[in-house]
């Protein structure tokens, strides 16, 4: 087990000090940064309700200790907390209580990033600046990318932010300037270590083009979003890539569209099973559920679309009222046993 730096700027609270004996840490406590030793190979800051004082510790941290990740805790209830401590050079922030084992596994998640970093061989000197320069030139998208609705982010190998868009800001809640002078693309996934691995991807030969690649990000607050990143290497004259660049698709509208579609195609598909037990009506109703369930369906469909035009979304409303009203006369026909299930309980598209 790697060996843990405790700064503990709340000595009072023994509810921290059971946690750190429930994770199974093996912990050096140490008063200041500047008494932690060579071994140590992550620094945990225990705010307690001195945020300030954690602040200032985290940035002698980062001025003493570069490349030694840096996590926080504190029992506050307010996110902006954790914002603060990010901002001053934390990796990663705990809201206690926490459980031992997330506290294990986000521990070891740094530590395992952090080797690989170690482990990864040194980039070769730039000849004559051609590298810097082609690097540099990732800033000419600037322009570009700031108007684009999808963030758009740049790095260098070192994982050092080289573009950083507005969208990308309010994704991940950090300011442009902040983001490219303070972190680096790994404080902001959720697992450290698959910042290495899809470095890897698009370092491949095949990578040329830009691919999807599906991960877990970690806001400034804390808040874990699914993205689908779609990205490449950018390679200099001899093939070496020197940055990455990609667009990352905030996957939660989407995969809550996903979940409504396949929750209207069951209410359908169950639906059209109970019409065809209807006593006497059960064909009719069958012949009636199939276009409807077509029609409404194919319209679930385009409401998913974030590129139609608003005339568009307001003609795909106004027919899919009209099949809802020829749905609801499906409900009321009179059945002898049976009464056909309400189809026109379906959701509004584009809600």
């Amino acid at each position: 087990m790697a060996r843990i730096a405790v700064i503990d700027l709340d000595p009072a609270s023994t509810d921290w000090f059971q946690l750190l004996a429930s994770a199974g840490l093996e912990i050096e406590l140490v008063s200041e940064p500047a008494e932690i030793s060579a071994q140590a190979e992550l620094a945990l800051v225990h705010a307690g309700s001195r945020i300030s004082a954690a602040e200032e510790t985290c940035w002698q941290l980062r001025d003493l200790f570069p490349n030694l990740p840096v996590v926080t805790a504190s029992p506050g209830s307010y996110a902006s907390e954790g914002a603060r401590l990010v901002t001053a050079g934390a990796r990663d922030h705990v809201r206690l209580p926490a459980h031992p084992q997330d506290l294990r596994f986000r521990i070891e998640s740094h530590l395992s990033y952090a080797r690989e970093q170690a482990l990864s061989p040194p980039e070769p000197p730039p000849d004559e600046g051609g590298e810097t320069s082609e690097i540099q030139q990732l800033e000419l998208l600037t322009s570009l990318a700031q108007s684009l609705p999808h963030p758009v982010v740049a790095t260098s190998r070192e994982g050092r932010f080289l573009l950083f868009n507005r969208a990308a800001e309010r994704l991940l809640g950090a300011p442009r300037q902040a983001a490219m002078r303070q972190h680096v693309i790994g404080d902001f996934f959720v697992d450290p270590a698959e910042v290495p691995r899809l470095e890897r991807a698009l370092s491949a030969p095949q990578s040329s083009d830009a691919r999807s690649h599906d991960v877990r990000i970690r806001t400034v607050l804390g808040e874990q979003v699914p993205v689908r990143f779609y990205g490449t290497g950018v390679r200099n004259e001899r093939g070496r890539v020197v940055a990455f660049v990609g667009l990352l698709q905030d996957m939660r509208e989407l995969n809550t569209l996903s979940l409504r579609l396949e929750e209207t195609t069951r209410q359908l598909i169950e639906t059209e099973v109970r019409a065809k037990e209807v006593i006497g009506g059960r064909n009719m109703v069958h012949e009636l559920n199939q276009p409807l369930t077509v029609a409404m369906g194919s319209i679930e469909l385009l409401a998913t679309r974030g590129d139609l035009p608003e005339d568009v979304l307001q003609r795909l409303e106004r027919t899919y009222d009209q099949l809802r009203r020829m749905a609801d006369l499906v409900r009321e026909l009179p059945y002898e046993s049976h009464v056909v299930p309400n189809l026109g309980s379906l959701p509004e598209p584009g809600t």
